[in-house]
């Protein structure tokens, strides 16, 4: 058989090598797209005494039908995805997306925030296991392609001595285990609170810090330490080259950050250059990794791509 004898074959493989010969990529695969989102919870009458409410749960119904048209491989929820975890009102609005990704073959995953053991901690860790029945409350691993994505409860004092012990000892041989494994190129660590962070309403915590950075500092193919709990986008390189990134931007009430001269963690990312309620992409290309972040700023247009950079 010639392929001229058959003009619509000829004019299919002719376009394949044009496109190859200038350059053309598809839309990237959702097998390459991961998105973390975190503080979405409600505004509760407590914080709008010290923040402004501005268009906070129309903010994170925007960025719940953004995530769903962007078809990703999986959704990472990073908690605080309500304003108190044992008000099962609280949770009605997370109910169709979680159906909407159910339908569309996404995974998703989630650790609890501080809000979610509010304000009846074992009716809030309940309501929160009902919505995700395999959420580890000490950790959880992920793998995706050559990825892996470990979630980590960082309501340290929540624990029990015992079961601080075994989330510890899960956490080092998780991390042992990735590291040595030949098929993952990349691990990203996760937890709701931030080691590091510039937010005038909440500190740094110590406890992650000491328990958990050290580990992920170490290993070879950790490449982003991914946490919430300051509603900032906020993004660090520790002294060891290592990032880390805060995105608290789900659509909770906003918190004003220490003035610049203060700042005790220089950030990568300029003020002006960010979003108020986003959430976070990431994707693989080739052997690197891009980030950027889908948000809304101040006039509330279209949902829109912000650049943060590529890691390799």
């Amino acid at each position: 058989m010639k392929i001229v004898d058959h003009p619509l074959l000829f004019i299919a493989i002719a376009l394949l090598v044009f496109n190859a010969a200038q350059g053309f990529s598809q839309e990237p695969s959702a097998s390459n797209r991961l998105i973390f989102l975190s503080d979405c919870q409600q505004p509760n009458w407590l914080e709008t005494l010290r923040l402004k409410y501005f268009r906070n749960e129309e903010a994170r119904d925007s960025l719940i039908s953004d995530i769903i048209r962007q078809k990703p491989q999986a959704v990472f929820l990073l908690g605080d995805l309500v304003s108190a975890g044992s008000a099962e009102k609280r949770w009605k609005y997370l109910e169709p997306f979680l159906t909407k990704l159910h339908d569309e073959n996404i995974q998703v995953k989630a650790i609890p925030g501080n809000h979610e053991y509010y304000w009846n901690a074992k009716r809030g860790i309940r309501n929160y296991l009902q919505r995700f029945p395999s959420g580890s409350l000490v950790g959880s691993c992920v793998r995706i392609d050559s990825m892996a994505v470990l979630l980590l409860n960082s309501n340290l004092e929540r624990l029990s001595i015992g079961e601080s012990r075994i989330r510890q000892d899960w956490y080092l041989s998780m991390m042992d285990t990735l590291d040595n494994d030949h098929g993952i190129k990349a691990i990203f660590v996760c937890t709701h609170h931030s080691p590091y962070t510039n937010s005038k309403i909440v500190r740094p915590s110590k406890q992650v810090l000491q328990e958990f950075v050290p580990r992920f500092t170490l290993s070879p193919k950790s490449k982003m330490f991914i946490t919430g709990h300051s509603h900032n986008l906020e993004y660090f390189s520790g002294n060891s080259g290592k990032k880390f990134l805060v995105i608290g931007g789900g659509g909770g009430l906003s918190q004003p950050l220490v003035a610049a001269k203060r700042r005790l963690y220089p950030d990568l990312i300029r003020q002006e250059m960010k979003p108020i309620y986003f959430y976070l992409v990431i994707e693989r290309k080739g052997d690197g990794f891009l980030l950027y972040t889908r948000g809304l700023q101040k006039d509330f247009g279209p949902v829109k791509t912000f650049t943060i950079g590529s890691i390799d």
